[in-house]
């Protein structure tokens, strides 16, 4: 529950202060393809370093156009990717640099 918290809070708070999305600030309603997935995270994270921005944002469940919280029913722990491998070992090992899905959260909050 703390979790939710933390992570409606900081949502709330980029949207306050970029008011749209951009080079390292992302809105997804559900998942997508593990290709696409690698692909966002990769193109986030350049245009956060171009932005010159310590971390860059990934959210499932706002909607694209009205970032209303929609809910998503993705959880990258139990999504599956190429070979039936783990979607989120799959993503450790082929986006460099690597990401920490974790500390992504508990690290903002």
């Amino acid at each position: 529950m703390e979790k939710d918290k933390n992570y409606s809070r900081l949502l709330d708070e980029q949207i306050g202060l970029v008011g749209r999305e951009n080079r390292y600030l992302e809105f997804k309603s559900n998942y997508q393809d593990t290709d696409k997935l690698g692909r966002y995270i990769s193109a986030l994270s350049n245009g956060a370093c171009l932005e010159r921005q310590d971390f860059a944002y990934l959210y499932f469940g706002v909607k694209d156009e009205t970032w209303d919280v929609i809910g998503t029913t993705f959880d990258v722990s139990k999504e599956k990717a190429k070979g039936n491998q783990s979607l989120e070992i799959y993503l450790r090992q082929y986006v460099s640099p690597s990401i920490d899905f974790a500390d992504a959260l508990s690290n903002a909050c």
